[in-house]
């Protein structure tokens, strides 16, 4: 039987589907990073965590997660800037409908710019909108940076 939910027309749907698809475009990309930095870990340290007795979950905790913390802060940087300047997505797909549900404000900066040739404007958006990325990555920077180390 088939179903006649629009995902993409559901002002309740559209932003769960437009990230669903985001999540899975950036999936591949993401799990290589991650799978080279798991071979980047010489496997010693979990020879000798196993001779100690260390089991599974205390070699992840104790050796995993130090050795590809620096990967994650960089993937969690590339995930945050790129959901903030999300543009591609809901312009191909719904141009920030339904009834601007999935607008995102870059949307709105290219409006403004180009449908309303009001560029001054536009500018200034993108100032904002480059401020506010700077200043959500620095706080995340802050919070990661383990106290400054």
């Amino acid at each position: 039987m088939p179903s006649d939910t629009s995902w993409l027309g559901s002002e309740s749907f559209v932003n769960y589907m437009l990230a669903s698809i985001g999540f899975w475009r950036f999936m591949g990309f993401n799990m290589v990073i991650y799978l080279t930095a798991l071979q980047s870990i010489p496997s010693d340290l979990y020879e000798a965590a196993s001779i100690d007795g260390a089991n599974g979950w205390q070699k992840f905790i104790f050796i995993t997660l130090p050795n590809i913390y620096k990967i994650i802060e960089l993937n969690l940087f590339l995930t945050v800037s790129g959901a903030l300047e999300v543009f591609d997505l809901p312009f191909i797909l719904t141009n920030g409908g339904p009834a601007g549900a999935s607008d995102t404000f870059v949307l709105k900066i290219v409006s403004t710019a180009f449908q309303f040739s009001n560029y001054g404007m536009a500018s200034d958006m993108s100032v904002v909108l480059l401020l506010s990325v700077v200043i959500v990555l620095g706080i995340q920077r802050l919070l990661l940076s383990k106290g400054g180390k």
